[in-house]
């Protein structure tokens, strides 16, 4: 029997101060991009430790290869995943996502390897995720992303974006059916 294994790593994210310059130096120095972007995300249902938050944030993606990169930007004092875990971290690297098609099943896993989940969310648009800590030998949270149809393509649109990119725009038009 083969055992059922949590899908590969497909995200790196990092908290940013200012959106717009860490796309430029994505951009200008790894050559990463065109980055679209999602403005000031709101979602239906947020909750950090199980208590309800509002966080304003915005949101970039690109991809390298198979891998994308997300940058996020805060812009409230609301208690948010990115403001509470890890609590002294200001910029920087945040977690790794991991798409899910069976959410249920892959957070009974996480927790079963003694990962805690401190976030929950669902994006205006339905997207789900949720966070885990893990302890320091992670050196991050792990975000599952609910697969389906709406984030496969997303995802796709983002990297054909990246495959046909010719390294001298820095945004792209956020693809239909925003994450």
């Amino acid at each position: 029997m083969k055992i059922r294994r949590l899908g590969p790593i497909v995200q790196l994210a990092y908290v940013v101060n200012d959106l717009h310059l860490a796309i430029r130096q994505w951009t200008s120095k790894l050559c990463v991009g065109p980055f679209s972007i999602l403005e000031r995300v709101k979602y239906r249902e947020h909750e950090i430790d199980g208590v309800r938050t509002s966080p304003i944030m915005s949101l970039a993606f690109a991809y390298s290869g198979d891998l994308q990169i997300e940058l996020v930007q805060v812009h409230d004092d609301e208690k948010s995943v990115v403001r509470s875990y890890p609590p002294s971290q200001e910029t920087g690297f945040h977690h790794v996502g991991i798409l899910s098609e069976d959410m249920p099943a892959d957070e009974t896993r996480l927790a079963a390897a003694g990962l805690r989940r401190v976030a929950r969310g669902v994006s205006e648009t339905g997207v789900q995720t949720a966070f885990y800590l893990g302890g320091s030998h992670a050196g991050g949270l792990v975000e599952l992303i609910r697969v389906d149809d709406q984030v496969t393509e997303f995802f796709n649109a983002l990297k054909r974006a990246a495959a046909e990119w010719d390294g001298t725009t820095l945004y792209a038009t956020p693809p239909h059916g925003e994450s």
